[in-house]
Formats: structure tokens, sequence, C-alpha cells
């Protein structure tokens, strides 16, 4: 099991002995480890380094639609900023139980992927959309993610190349009573087609 390994184990109980000491934006960017850790949980490790535009995306909360969270193409921001909403929920939201729960599955889950991904590529992407898919809710966030945009072309028998000229949102209509693409998707990504919405606009 991931959650047992070593690095994972030790990175989860420093994330769960110490995210109550942070009380602002700055307690979260200036630690390292704290904030490796929140950003891997996201998908957003490889940005680290960026701690202006992190410091910039926590700054702006998620309210506004026009906040730097709302507005940059990779959804994956909007979850973190959301995650640690400071300005609008405070730090202490970022260590309440179901918070770090929620964080340290997140964590696992990404760890479990880069781990398969090692091995498979394809299980990689395959975890990714499982976990990822249930939460789409327009066309657009399919194409603003790489990941999920692979599997739509999949799913809907595209190559990048035609996906470029016919794009998801113009695929409206499918056959079967789950008609739009997101419904398609989330239903792929969910073991039981039951439990997906069922679409029919």
């Amino acid at each position: 099991m991931t959650a047992a390994e070593p690095a994972v184990k030790s990175a989860t109980a420093y994330y769960q002995a110490n995210i109550g000491s942070v009380t602002s934006i700055q307690d979260l960017v200036s630690n390292y480890r704290l904030l490796s850790y929140a950003l891997d949980a996201y998908g957003l490790g490889d940005q680290i380094n960026a701690t202006a535009l992190i410091t910039k995306v926590l700054e702006g909360g998620v309210s506004s639609p026009n906040s730097l969270a709302n507005t940059l193409s990779n959804p994956a921001w909007k979850a973190f900023a959301t995650a640690f909403n400071f300005v609008g929920d405070g730090a202490a939201s970022a260590a309440s139980t179901n918070a770090v729960q929620t964080t340290t599955s997140n964590y696992v889950e990404q760890q479990l992927e880069s781990d398969q991904g090692a091995q498979n590529v394809g299980v990689q992407l395959a975890l990714y959309f499982q976990r990822v898919a249930p939460s789409v809710t327009s066309e657009y966030e399919i194409l603003a993610d790489p990941n999920l945009l692979e599997v739509a072309q999949t799913i809907f028998g595209l190559s990048p190349a035609t996906s470029a000229e016919t794009s998801i949102p113009k695929r409206r209509r499918s056959r079967g009573s789950c008609r739009s693409p997101i419904c398609r998707i989330q239903r792929s990504s969910s073991n039981s087609p039951s439990d997906s919405p069922r679409c029919t606009t």
C-alpha cells in the first residue's frame, strides 16, 4: 500500500503534525515541506519553486470568478486554492479534520498514480481519470486538462488532430440516454454506470 511506504508515511505525519501551526499564507509558502506536500496533493508538485505565483493564487481566493485561481487554465489551481482558502475561510480551515483528511487522501492517490506511472503510463492516466472525472462540470475543463483530454479523445475515438478541428463542445449529442460528453466521461470513470448522472442535454 502506498500510504504505508516510509516516505509517504513520513511526509503525511509531518503534514498532519504541522499544518495546524500555519496561521497565514506566508507561513505555508515559507515551509517547504508543508508546501511541497500540499502542492503534490493537488497535482501541482512541479510548481514548488513558483512561490510568487502560489502566493498570488492564495491571496486571490476563489470567491471572485476573476480571481487568479479561477482564471488559470489548469483547474488544479482552483482545487488547491479552495482547499487552502485562507482569504475566505481563514487559515485554521486547512487544519480541520475534513480538510486534512482530504489533502492526505489526495496526496496518497497522487503518489499511487506516480508509482504506477513509473511502470505503466496508461495505468497512471486511468487512475488520474478515475479520480478527476467525477468533478468535471464543463467541456472546457476537459480541454484545459491534457490528461483528461487524452482520455476523452479515446472515448470519442478522436485523434489529437481531429479533436482540434472537432472540439468536444461541438459533439454534444450521442446515442443512448447519456448524450453529453461530460456524462459519457463520468460514466466511463465509474465501475457502475448506474452511479453516474443521466444526462439528457
